[in-house]
């Protein structure tokens, strides 16, 4: 859900960020991205030429104009080549890995941002990245092509996004060569969204979800968010397809509480969703509480208004 929603595995714990990783945030950066990117026009790109950037902790190749902005727990890149044909974005923010439901997720919110009206197809496959566990994705849509890549670096979740013409070639390309060389001095401080420590409540490892008793679990991102709106507007433009908000907007202190549904697989699970600004107007913390095997969210719920966002200064960013 999505700078970068942070994997529901195979245990039956469904999700897991991973926006950042709804901080996989993974990403997100990207869909601010997006909206300025507009509509690019056609032609044969040439091949692209590759230059080798070292950004905080980490480097990658990257081709086409390069702009960059942010720091150590925050940042992005971004370009085109071939005239905007093909457009790129690697973006970093504070949290950890991203599963596979929550990349398809974050997948789908930048399709349907870069290709309205679209129902892209998305495969989803495991792919290693800088020696690490990623996920890959390729979402199609016609004769239009993206691909999402997520990870995690140190204390970081990492969105490399490329869309348009030769998307995997490239991207494929920009993922061989990502390095990771974290400073654990700064991971230990590249967190957004925090939560009030509570008995039987543990952080998943390198992931943005939070795990409960029984089935409980509360997976978070913060994202940004362009435009007008208050915060229940932001979070519902964010939110994908397959989250179905039942109840109107309501407050739980200083947030706002949704009750309503998840698709997962075939099934249809019983979340809530908890939002606040996080520092400023455009960037928006959200905490998803589920039970997979629909448990009452009581707890989770409680557990998730203890939520806050550290101010910048004590992330790195």
């Amino acid at each position: 859900m999505f700078d970068s929603f942070a994997g529901r595995e195979s245990s039956g714990r469904s999700w897991a960020h991973g926006i950042k990783g709804i901080g996989v945030a993974l990403g997100l950066a990207a869909l601010a991205t997006v909206a300025i990117w507009g509509v690019p026009w056609k032609s044969s790109p040439p091949p692209p030429r590759y230059t080798a950037l070292a950004l905080p902790g980490m480097a990658i190749d990257a081709p086409g104009t390069v702009l960059k902005q942010g720091g150590y727990g925050k940042g992005e890149i971004e370009g085109a080549l071939g005239g905007g044909v093909t457009r790129f974005d690697v973006a970093w923010n504070p949290g950890g890995a991203t599963d596979s439901d929550t990349a398809r997720e974050i997948a789908s919110a930048i399709a349907n941002k870069l290709w309205p009206g679209a129902t892209p197809a998305i495969a989803t496959q495991p792919a290693e990245i800088a020696g690490h566990p990623g996920i890959r994705l390729l979402a199609r849509a016609g004769d239009r092509v993206m691909v999402l890549a997520l990870a995690s670096c140190g204390g970081r979740g990492v969105t490399i996004m490329v869309e348009g013409d030769a998307a995997a070639e490239i991207a494929d390309h920009m993922i061989a060569s990502f390095t990771c060389t974290p400073d654990p001095a700064k991971d230990a401080l590249a967190s957004e969204v925090v939560f009030a420590a509570a008995p039987g409540w543990q952080r998943r490892p390198d992931t943005q979800v939070i795990d409960g008793p029984g089935d409980l679990d509360v997976r978070y991102i913060a994202f940004t968010s362009d435009g007008a709106g208050s915060v229940a507007d932001r979070v519902e433009r964010y939110v994908p397809a397959s989250y179905q908000l039942v109840t109107p907007a309501t407050s739980r202190g200083d947030k706002v509480l949704w009750i309503g549904t998840r698709l997962v697989d075939t099934d249809t699970i019983r979340i809530a969703v908890l939002a606040w600004r996080c520092n400023d107007d455009h960037r928006i913390a959200m905490a998803v509480v589920e039970s997979a095997a629909n448990h009452p969210l009581d707890d989770g719920i409680a557990f998730a208004a203890t939520g806050r966002c550290l101010p910048p200064d004590h992330s790195n960013e």
